[in-house]
């Protein structure tokens, strides 16, 4: 696509003399048309562009500038750019939608910076909270894949802090698999069984189950999961992490070996012998997309797009 230039004369004009309509036009077309070094030139300009606008109600109503901007600085990928302007107090509420949260919050992600998206929905979260509001479930689900990632015992705690005050079964599996993992990666093992949700057969779901299991020594309930996956036709297209059995094998060797848990170790080997494993991470499938399904290939499983979990 040709670089488009918007003549900056013209736009610092309608700036100056209020001339909204006009602004929103040369806007508009703008944000649809400029590539990156445009926008980290003109950055100012753009943020001047939509404080004008925002300003008049009747110009903010003439186009939803707010998802639209995300979406440019995603693709573009700014996200230093996207936090300036979602923190800017003259502007912030252009992007209350749902829709510019979460783009914002997939760029951060994208990016690996995970305090910043909680900091974002922290603020969310107290803006929906004075209007009697509750979070939706997809920031949820950020927000605990963003502990996830930090990885850390104070993460866990503002996790399950959030977790407590859910409607529990309003929420997307997923994100209670990002919980749970984190609290088997802080030694709470116990913890993630306590958050997991009851009966879930999604692949990553139990994958998380099974070390949560292994970790606390239950080979019975484990050995009957991996049996159902043997056994259960409509579990045939499922598969256990390599990562996962070779994690729940060195668990096996931390316990004292028991008749159980030598059970257990036989039906892991009777799963590799079937090739119902996978060489996909535990980190893989819980980052996988949410509007992704597995399909297979090989030893793999690779994403065919769908309907969301």
């Amino acid at each position: 696509m040709p670089n488009f230039k918007i003549d900056q004369k013209k736009l610092v004009f309608e700036i100056k003399t209020n001339n909204t309509q006009e602004l929103v036009r040369t806007t508009k077309q703008w944000i649809h048309l400029m590539n990156k070094r445009q926008c980290e030139t003109d950055f100012m300009l753009l943020q001047q562009s939509l404080r004008q606008i925002h300003k008049d109600a009747n110009a903010s109503a003439m186009y939803n500038f707010g998802p639209t901007v995300m979406r440019m600085l995603h693709y573009l990928n700014l996200p230093d750019h996207a936090l300036k302007l979602n923190h800017d107090l003259q502007i912030g509420h252009l992007f209350d939608q749902l829709s510019c949260t979460l783009i914002l919050c997939d760029m951060l992600f994208n990016n690996a910076m995970y305090k910043e998206i909680l900091q974002v929905l922290q603020k969310k979260r107290s803006f929906l909270e004075k209007k009697g509001m509750i979070q939706s479930r997809f920031q949820n689900y950020v927000t605990f894949a963003a502990c996830y990632k930090l990885n850390t015992k104070d993460s866990l705690d503002y996790g399950l802090e959030i977790y407590k005050n859910l409607v529990k079964e309003h929420q997307l599996s997923q994100s209670m698999n990002f919980l749970a993992m984190l609290a088997i990666n802080q030694d709470q093992p116990a913890t993630a069984l306590d958050v997991l949700v009851v009966p879930d057969r999604h692949f990553s779901s139990i994958n998380v189950r099974l070390i949560a299991l292994s970790d606390c020594g239950q080979y019975a309930e484990s050995s009957e999961i991996v049996k159902n996956i043997l056994n259960d036709t409509q579990l045939r297209s499922h598969r256990i992490s390599e990562h996962v059995i070779q994690r729940i094998r060195d668990s096996l060797d931390r316990h004292p070996s028991t008749e159980d848990a030598v059970h257990y170790n036989n039906l892991l080997n009777e799963l590799q012998q079937q090739m119902r494993t996978s060489k996909v991470t535990i980190d893989e499938m819980l980052c996988w997309p949410l509007n992704a399904n597995w399909q297979s290939k090989d030893k793999m499983k690779t994403p065919k797009a769908s309907q969301s979990e």
